[in-house]
Protein backbone atom coordinates (compact mmCIF):
# COMPACT_ATOMS: atom_id res chain seq x y z
CA UNK A 1 0.00 0.00 0.00
CA UNK A 2 2.68 2.65 0.75
CA UNK A 3 4.96 1.67 -2.34
CA UNK A 4 1.65 2.17 -4.55
CA UNK A 5 1.37 5.68 -2.29
CA UNK A 6 4.76 6.49 -2.99
CA UNK A 7 4.43 5.57 -6.85
CA UNK A 8 1.60 8.61 -6.90
CA UNK A 9 1.78 12.16 -7.76
CA UNK A 10 2.44 14.07 -4.61
CA UNK A 11 -0.08 16.14 -4.89
CA UNK A 12 -2.86 13.60 -5.36
CA UNK A 13 -0.95 11.77 -2.08
CA UNK A 14 -2.10 15.13 -0.60
CA UNK A 15 -5.33 15.84 -1.63
CA UNK A 16 -5.93 12.14 -0.55
CA UNK A 17 -4.19 12.91 3.15
CA UNK A 18 -6.39 16.12 3.05
CA UNK A 19 -9.28 14.67 2.34
CA UNK A 20 -8.86 11.92 5.09
CA UNK A 21 -8.40 14.21 7.60
CA UNK A 22 -11.28 16.12 7.10
CA UNK A 23 -13.01 12.73 6.90
CA UNK A 24 -11.40 11.79 10.15
CA UNK A 25 -12.50 15.61 11.75
CA UNK A 26 -15.99 15.26 10.63
CA UNK A 27 -16.56 11.54 12.03
CA UNK A 28 -14.90 12.78 15.43
CA UNK A 29 -16.96 15.81 15.66
CA UNK A 30 -20.13 13.93 15.48
CA UNK A 31 -22.31 12.34 18.72
CA UNK A 32 -22.88 9.22 17.98
CA UNK A 33 -20.53 6.27 18.80
CA UNK A 34 -18.82 5.26 15.66
CA UNK A 35 -16.31 2.57 14.79
CA UNK A 36 -14.71 -0.11 12.27
CA UNK A 37 -14.32 -3.71 13.05
CA UNK A 38 -12.73 -6.19 10.98
CA UNK A 39 -13.71 -9.81 10.48
CA UNK A 40 -12.88 -10.89 13.77
CA UNK A 41 -15.18 -8.48 15.57
CA UNK A 42 -11.93 -6.38 17.00
CA UNK A 43 -11.89 -2.84 16.40
CA UNK A 44 -9.82 -0.88 14.27
CA UNK A 45 -10.58 2.73 14.33
CA UNK A 46 -13.05 4.38 16.48
CA UNK A 47 -14.18 8.11 17.10
CA UNK A 48 -13.74 10.63 19.98
CA UNK A 49 -17.04 10.30 21.08
CA UNK A 50 -16.62 6.91 21.36
CA UNK A 51 -13.60 6.99 23.28
CA UNK A 52 -14.23 9.61 25.32
CA UNK A 53 -17.80 7.71 26.62
CA UNK A 54 -15.59 4.84 27.59
CA UNK A 55 -13.08 7.61 29.42
CA UNK A 56 -10.39 6.05 27.22
CA UNK A 57 -7.83 7.12 24.40
CA UNK A 58 -9.02 6.03 20.83
CA UNK A 59 -5.47 4.13 20.77
CA UNK A 60 -6.81 2.11 24.20
CA UNK A 61 -10.11 1.23 22.11
CA UNK A 62 -8.41 -0.08 18.90
CA UNK A 63 -8.30 -3.95 19.28
CA UNK A 64 -11.06 -4.35 21.56
CA UNK A 65 -13.84 -6.34 21.02
CA UNK A 66 -16.89 -4.67 19.33
CA UNK A 67 -19.56 -6.57 22.31
CA UNK A 68 -17.00 -5.62 24.29
CA UNK A 69 -16.96 -1.74 23.93
CA UNK A 70 -20.63 -1.39 22.73
CA UNK A 71 -21.99 -2.85 25.56
CA UNK A 72 -19.44 -3.91 28.00
CA UNK A 73 -20.04 -7.47 27.55
CA UNK A 74 -17.48 -10.50 27.45
CA UNK A 75 -19.30 -12.67 25.75
CA UNK A 76 -20.96 -11.62 22.07
CA UNK A 77 -24.21 -10.46 21.99
CA UNK A 78 -25.72 -13.40 20.77
CA UNK A 79 -25.31 -14.77 24.16
CA UNK A 80 -27.17 -12.50 25.63
CA UNK A 81 -30.37 -12.64 23.04
CA UNK A 82 -29.42 -9.56 21.16
CA UNK A 83 -29.39 -10.11 17.06
CA UNK A 84 -25.84 -8.29 16.23
CA UNK A 85 -26.04 -6.55 12.62
CA UNK A 86 -22.48 -6.87 11.80
CA UNK A 87 -22.38 -10.41 10.50
CA UNK A 88 -25.76 -9.71 9.04
CA UNK A 89 -24.92 -6.52 7.06
CA UNK A 90 -21.81 -9.00 5.85
CA UNK A 91 -23.84 -11.55 4.90
CA UNK A 92 -26.50 -9.41 2.82
CA UNK A 93 -23.68 -6.73 2.05
CA UNK A 94 -26.74 -4.57 3.25
CA UNK A 95 -27.08 -2.11 6.42
CA UNK A 96 -28.63 -3.48 8.87
CA UNK A 97 -29.85 -2.12 11.77
CA UNK A 98 -31.12 -3.30 15.23
CA UNK A 99 -31.85 -1.97 18.72
CA UNK A 100 -30.48 -2.77 21.52
CA UNK A 101 -32.07 -2.83 25.38
CA UNK A 102 -29.76 -2.00 28.31
CA UNK A 103 -30.15 -0.94 31.54
CA UNK A 104 -30.12 2.81 32.61
CA UNK A 105 -27.40 3.21 34.60
CA UNK A 106 -29.55 6.20 36.63
CA UNK A 107 -31.17 4.79 39.17
CA UNK A 108 -34.37 6.66 39.38
CA UNK A 109 -34.42 6.21 35.00
CA UNK A 110 -38.13 4.99 34.02
CA UNK A 111 -36.69 2.14 32.18
CA UNK A 112 -34.02 0.95 30.30
CA UNK A 113 -32.05 2.35 27.21
CA UNK A 114 -32.70 1.87 23.88
CA UNK A 115 -29.49 2.25 21.54
CA UNK A 116 -29.78 1.91 17.47
CA UNK A 117 -26.55 -0.12 16.42
CA UNK A 118 -26.26 0.03 12.29
CA UNK A 119 -23.97 -1.49 10.74
CA UNK A 120 -22.49 -0.75 7.64
CA UNK A 121 -19.99 -2.79 5.20
CA UNK A 122 -17.26 -1.86 3.67
CA UNK A 123 -16.58 -2.71 -0.04
CA UNK A 124 -12.77 -4.00 -1.16
CA UNK A 125 -10.89 -4.80 1.29
CA UNK A 126 -7.56 -3.27 3.19
CA UNK A 127 -4.88 -4.91 5.43
CA UNK A 128 -7.50 -5.62 8.27
CA UNK A 129 -9.40 -7.42 6.11
CA UNK A 130 -13.18 -6.69 5.43
CA UNK A 131 -13.92 -4.10 7.84
CA UNK A 132 -17.59 -2.88 8.85
CA UNK A 133 -18.60 0.24 10.34
CA UNK A 134 -20.95 0.33 13.21
CA UNK A 135 -22.60 3.02 14.63
CA UNK A 136 -24.64 3.46 17.36
CA UNK A 137 -27.15 5.76 18.37
CA UNK A 138 -28.86 6.57 21.64
CA UNK A 139 -32.54 6.51 20.67
CA UNK A 140 -34.08 6.33 24.36
CA UNK A 141 -36.58 9.28 24.02
CA UNK A 142 -37.66 8.33 20.63
CA UNK A 143 -38.24 4.76 21.90
CA UNK A 144 -39.84 6.06 25.49
CA UNK A 145 -41.83 8.47 23.40
CA UNK A 146 -42.94 6.20 20.87
CA UNK A 147 -43.93 3.72 24.05
CA UNK A 148 -45.69 6.71 25.20
CA UNK A 149 -47.31 7.48 22.12
CA UNK A 150 -48.44 4.07 21.90
CA UNK A 151 -49.96 3.43 25.48
CA UNK A 152 -51.32 6.81 25.26
CA UNK A 153 -53.65 5.46 21.94
CA UNK A 154 -54.44 1.95 23.85
CA UNK A 155 -55.77 3.72 27.12
CA UNK A 156 -57.57 6.75 24.58
CA UNK A 157 -58.70 2.90 22.86
CA UNK A 158 -59.88 2.09 25.73
CA UNK A 159 -61.29 5.25 26.98
CA UNK A 160 -63.46 5.48 23.98
CA UNK A 161 -64.62 1.66 23.60
CA UNK A 162 -65.69 2.30 27.34
CA UNK A 163 -68.17 5.60 26.43
CA UNK A 164 -69.32 3.95 23.68
CA UNK A 165 -70.10 0.94 25.65
CA UNK A 166 -71.63 3.56 28.41
CA UNK A 167 -73.23 5.75 25.89
CA UNK A 168 -74.54 2.39 24.01
CA UNK A 169 -76.03 1.39 27.13
CA UNK A 170 -77.57 4.43 27.94
CA UNK A 171 -79.17 5.15 24.62
CA UNK A 172 -80.64 1.40 25.27
CA UNK A 173 -82.05 2.23 28.87
CA UNK A 174 -83.44 5.49 27.47
CA UNK A 175 -85.32 3.47 24.32
CA UNK A 176 -86.66 0.82 26.72
CA UNK A 177 -87.80 4.29 29.12
CA UNK A 178 -89.15 5.74 26.08
CA UNK A 179 -90.84 2.30 24.83
CA UNK A 180 -92.23 1.49 28.17
CA UNK A 181 -93.39 5.44 28.29
CA UNK A 182 -95.30 4.92 25.13
CA UNK A 183 -96.43 1.85 26.33
CA UNK A 184 -98.25 3.40 29.02
CA UNK A 185 -99.56 5.81 27.13
CA UNK A 186 -100.70 3.53 25.01
CA UNK A 187 -102.16 1.39 27.87
CA UNK A 188 -103.87 4.45 29.32
CA UNK A 189 -105.32 5.38 25.86
CA UNK A 190 -106.05 1.93 25.83
CA UNK A 191 -108.10 1.80 29.13
CA UNK A 192 -109.82 5.20 28.55
CA UNK A 193 -111.15 3.85 25.33
CA UNK A 194 -112.33 0.70 26.63
CA UNK A 195 -113.51 2.00 29.68
CA UNK A 196 -115.61 4.73 28.04
CA UNK A 197 -116.44 2.60 25.38
CA UNK A 198 -117.58 -0.67 27.38
CA UNK A 199 -119.28 1.28 30.33
CA UNK A 200 -121.50 2.74 27.48
CA UNK A 201 -122.76 -0.16 26.28
CA UNK A 202 -125.02 -1.54 29.32
CA UNK A 203 -125.60 2.62 30.76
CA UNK A 204 -127.40 2.66 26.93
CA UNK A 205 -129.09 -0.37 27.59
CA UNK A 206 -130.32 0.24 30.75
CA UNK A 207 -131.53 3.90 29.23
CA UNK A 208 -133.07 2.62 26.82
CA UNK A 209 -135.09 -0.38 28.37
CA UNK A 210 -135.94 2.32 31.12
CA UNK A 211 -137.32 4.51 28.24
CA UNK A 212 -139.12 1.99 26.80
CA UNK A 213 -140.62 0.95 30.34
CA UNK A 214 -142.07 4.51 30.96
CA UNK A 215 -143.86 4.69 27.87
CA UNK A 216 -144.94 1.01 27.79
CA UNK A 217 -148.90 0.36 28.70
CA UNK A 218 -148.41 -3.50 29.36
CA UNK A 219 -147.27 -4.80 32.38
CA UNK A 220 -145.75 -8.02 30.65
CA UNK A 221 -143.78 -5.54 28.10
CA UNK A 222 -142.43 -3.42 31.92
CA UNK A 223 -141.09 -6.79 32.77
CA UNK A 224 -139.36 -7.66 30.03
CA UNK A 225 -137.55 -4.36 29.71
CA UNK A 226 -137.14 -4.29 32.88
CA UNK A 227 -135.35 -7.30 32.99
CA UNK A 228 -133.08 -6.53 30.11
CA UNK A 229 -132.17 -3.20 32.31
CA UNK A 230 -131.29 -5.41 34.95
CA UNK A 231 -128.88 -7.42 32.70
CA UNK A 232 -127.13 -4.35 31.48
CA UNK A 233 -126.95 -2.72 35.30
CA UNK A 234 -125.29 -6.50 36.17
CA UNK A 235 -122.74 -6.19 33.31
CA UNK A 236 -122.10 -2.78 34.25
CA UNK A 237 -121.65 -3.76 37.68
CA UNK A 238 -119.36 -6.56 36.96
CA UNK A 239 -116.81 -4.45 34.70
CA UNK A 240 -116.79 -1.33 37.30
CA UNK A 241 -116.13 -3.99 40.20
CA UNK A 242 -113.37 -6.14 37.61
CA UNK A 243 -111.54 -2.53 37.40
CA UNK A 244 -111.75 -1.74 41.25
CA UNK A 245 -110.51 -4.99 42.12
CA UNK A 246 -107.97 -6.07 40.03
CA UNK A 247 -105.85 -3.32 41.50
CA UNK A 248 -106.70 -4.14 44.87
CA UNK A 249 -105.46 -7.68 44.17
CA UNK A 250 -102.52 -6.96 42.73
CA UNK A 251 -101.93 -4.62 45.88
CA UNK A 252 -102.97 -7.60 48.08
CA UNK A 253 -105.59 -5.50 49.59
CA UNK A 254 -108.29 -7.62 49.56
CA UNK A 255 -108.29 -10.48 51.42
CA UNK A 256 -110.10 -14.02 51.42
CA UNK A 257 -113.20 -14.35 53.71
CA UNK A 258 -113.46 -18.07 53.41
CA UNK A 259 -117.12 -19.57 54.01
CA UNK A 260 -118.19 -23.19 54.25
CA UNK A 261 -119.53 -23.61 50.66
CA UNK A 262 -122.17 -26.42 49.03
CA UNK A 263 -120.74 -26.64 45.28
CA UNK A 264 -123.86 -27.84 44.00
CA UNK A 265 -126.08 -25.16 45.61
CA UNK A 266 -123.47 -22.33 44.95
CA UNK A 267 -123.25 -23.12 41.20
CA UNK A 268 -127.22 -23.76 40.35
CA UNK A 269 -128.09 -20.45 41.92
CA UNK A 270 -125.39 -18.67 39.90
CA UNK A 271 -126.62 -20.43 36.73
CA UNK A 272 -130.21 -19.30 37.49
CA UNK A 273 -129.15 -15.97 37.77
CA UNK A 274 -127.28 -15.90 33.70
CA UNK A 275 -130.97 -18.13 33.13
CA UNK A 276 -132.52 -14.78 31.33
CA UNK A 277 -129.05 -13.88 29.72
CA UNK A 278 -128.62 -17.20 27.96
CA UNK A 279 -132.02 -17.30 26.86
CA UNK A 280 -131.36 -14.17 25.13
CA UNK A 281 -128.47 -15.36 24.02
CA UNK A 282 -130.55 -18.92 22.96
CA UNK A 283 -127.88 -20.86 24.57
CA UNK A 284 -128.56 -23.77 26.75
CA UNK A 285 -126.56 -24.15 30.28
CA UNK A 286 -126.45 -27.38 32.24
CA UNK A 287 -124.82 -28.11 35.59
CA UNK A 288 -122.42 -31.35 36.32
CA UNK A 289 -122.17 -31.30 39.97
CA UNK A 290 -122.83 -34.05 41.66
CA UNK A 291 -125.07 -33.33 45.46
CA UNK A 292 -123.05 -35.50 46.59
CA UNK A 293 -119.83 -33.76 46.13
CA UNK A 294 -118.07 -32.18 49.55
CA UNK A 295 -118.32 -28.53 51.00
CA UNK A 296 -115.94 -25.93 49.45
CA UNK A 297 -113.73 -23.46 52.02
CA UNK A 298 -113.55 -20.53 49.52
CA UNK A 299 -114.96 -16.86 49.80
CA UNK A 300 -117.98 -16.76 48.12
CA UNK A 301 -117.81 -12.97 46.92
CA UNK A 302 -114.92 -13.36 45.08
CA UNK A 303 -115.73 -17.10 43.78
CA UNK A 304 -119.61 -16.10 42.53
CA UNK A 305 -117.41 -13.67 40.80
CA UNK A 306 -115.02 -15.52 39.06
CA UNK A 307 -117.88 -17.84 38.07
CA UNK A 308 -119.89 -14.54 36.44
CA UNK A 309 -116.49 -13.62 34.44
CA UNK A 310 -116.37 -17.24 33.00
CA UNK A 311 -119.90 -17.21 32.43
CA UNK A 312 -120.05 -14.63 30.88
CA UNK A 313 -117.23 -14.52 28.95
CA UNK A 314 -118.42 -17.98 27.90
CA UNK A 315 -122.12 -16.82 26.82
CA UNK A 316 -120.18 -13.68 24.56
CA UNK A 317 -118.13 -16.27 22.80
CA UNK A 318 -121.10 -18.91 22.27
CA UNK A 319 -123.17 -18.93 19.08
CA UNK A 320 -126.90 -19.27 19.23
CA UNK A 321 -127.70 -22.72 19.63
CA UNK A 322 -124.59 -23.41 21.49
CA UNK A 323 -124.01 -25.24 24.63
CA UNK A 324 -122.21 -24.40 28.59
CA UNK A 325 -121.91 -26.51 30.97
CA UNK A 326 -120.82 -26.15 34.75
CA UNK A 327 -118.66 -29.20 36.63
CA UNK A 328 -117.01 -30.13 39.17
CA UNK A 329 -114.04 -32.73 39.93
CA UNK A 330 -111.99 -33.38 43.03
CA UNK A 331 -109.45 -35.47 45.17
CA UNK A 332 -107.69 -35.16 47.94
CA UNK A 333 -105.77 -32.55 47.53
CA UNK A 334 -108.11 -29.86 45.44
CA UNK A 335 -111.58 -29.26 43.90
CA UNK A 336 -111.68 -28.86 40.15
CA UNK A 337 -114.09 -26.60 38.38
CA UNK A 338 -115.11 -26.40 34.66
CA UNK A 339 -116.93 -23.96 32.83
CA UNK A 340 -116.78 -25.21 28.78
CA UNK A 341 -118.48 -23.62 26.22
CA UNK A 342 -119.20 -24.56 22.47
CA UNK A 343 -117.24 -21.16 21.07
CA UNK A 344 -115.11 -20.75 17.88
CA UNK A 345 -112.08 -21.96 20.68
CA UNK A 346 -108.91 -19.92 21.52
CA UNK A 347 -105.40 -20.45 19.44
CA UNK A 348 -102.39 -21.82 21.71
CA UNK A 349 -100.63 -18.89 21.44
CA UNK A 350 -103.10 -17.12 23.38
CA UNK A 351 -103.77 -19.32 26.24
CA UNK A 352 -101.52 -17.37 28.82
CA UNK A 353 -102.09 -13.82 26.93
CA UNK A 354 -106.04 -13.78 27.33
CA UNK A 355 -104.86 -13.40 31.42
CA UNK A 356 -102.86 -10.35 31.20
CA UNK A 357 -103.93 -7.25 32.10
CA UNK A 358 -106.73 -5.69 28.99
CA UNK A 359 -106.13 -8.62 26.74
CA UNK A 360 -109.08 -9.39 24.74
CA UNK A 361 -107.63 -12.54 23.34
CA UNK A 362 -106.78 -12.40 19.33
CA UNK A 363 -108.08 -10.68 16.58
CA UNK A 364 -110.91 -13.30 15.67
CA UNK A 365 -113.17 -12.94 18.83
CA UNK A 366 -115.39 -9.77 19.40
CA UNK A 367 -114.12 -7.50 22.31
CA UNK A 368 -116.92 -7.33 24.54
CA UNK A 369 -115.21 -6.04 27.70
CA UNK A 370 -112.26 -3.92 29.45
CA UNK A 371 -109.83 -7.42 29.33
CA UNK A 372 -110.21 -7.35 32.88
CA UNK A 373 -112.65 -10.32 33.59
CA UNK A 374 -110.04 -12.71 33.07
CA UNK A 375 -107.22 -11.14 35.08
CA UNK A 376 -109.68 -10.70 38.02
CA UNK A 377 -110.04 -14.77 37.59
CA UNK A 378 -106.54 -15.29 37.95
CA UNK A 379 -105.56 -12.74 40.85
CA UNK A 380 -108.86 -14.18 42.71
CA UNK A 381 -107.99 -17.97 42.32
CA UNK A 382 -104.33 -17.12 43.02
CA UNK A 383 -105.36 -15.58 46.47
CA UNK A 384 -107.03 -18.64 47.22
CA UNK A 385 -104.46 -20.96 46.52
CA UNK A 386 -105.38 -22.27 43.50
CA UNK A 387 -104.91 -21.35 40.21
CA UNK A 388 -106.69 -21.39 36.46
CA UNK A 389 -106.01 -22.20 33.02
CA UNK A 390 -107.57 -22.62 29.62
CA UNK A 391 -107.65 -25.59 27.33
CA UNK A 392 -109.04 -24.80 23.84
CA UNK A 393 -108.02 -24.80 20.20
CA UNK A 394 -110.14 -23.06 16.93
CA UNK A 395 -113.51 -24.68 16.42
CA UNK A 396 -114.09 -26.76 19.33
CA UNK A 397 -114.85 -24.98 22.24
CA UNK A 398 -112.77 -23.61 25.30
CA UNK A 399 -112.55 -25.63 28.54
CA UNK A 400 -112.03 -22.67 31.31
CA UNK A 401 -110.70 -24.76 34.59
CA UNK A 402 -109.54 -23.57 38.29
CA UNK A 403 -108.88 -25.50 41.24
CA UNK A 404 -109.41 -24.32 44.78
CA UNK A 405 -107.17 -26.57 47.00
CA UNK A 406 -108.49 -28.78 49.95
CA UNK A 407 -108.35 -29.26 53.22
CA UNK A 408 -111.47 -27.15 53.87
CA UNK A 409 -109.64 -24.56 55.41
CA UNK A 410 -107.34 -21.12 54.90
CA UNK A 411 -105.59 -20.49 58.07
CA UNK A 412 -105.30 -16.69 59.12
CA UNK A 413 -107.43 -15.36 56.41
CA UNK A 414 -108.51 -11.28 57.31
CA UNK A 415 -111.64 -9.91 56.99
CA UNK A 416 -112.44 -8.88 53.30
CA UNK A 417 -111.93 -4.96 52.49
CA UNK A 418 -115.76 -3.49 51.76
CA UNK A 419 -116.47 -2.71 48.60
Amino acid sequence: MESATAQMDPQVVQMIAASRDKFRALVDGMDDDIMSVDAGFRVVTVNKALALRLNLHPREVVGRLCHEVLHGMAEPCSHDGRRCPVPMARATHQVQVEIHQQPDPEPDAPGPRFMEVRAMPVPGSNDHGDETIVVRRDVTPQKRAEQQLKDYSQHLEYEVARRTTQLRQANEELTRANEELLALQRLKEDLIHMVVHDLKGPLAEIQANLAMAATSTTEAFQAEVLDAARLGSNDLERMILNLLDVSRLEENRIFIEAQELNPAAFVKEILDRHDPLAKLHEVQMSLDVPLSAPAVYADPILLRRVFNNLLHNALDHTPEGGRINVGLEWNDDEFQFLVQDTGKGIPKEFHEKIFEKFSQGDRGRPKTGSGLGLTFCRLAITAHGGRIWVESEPGRGSRFLFTIPRPNTLEGAPETIDE
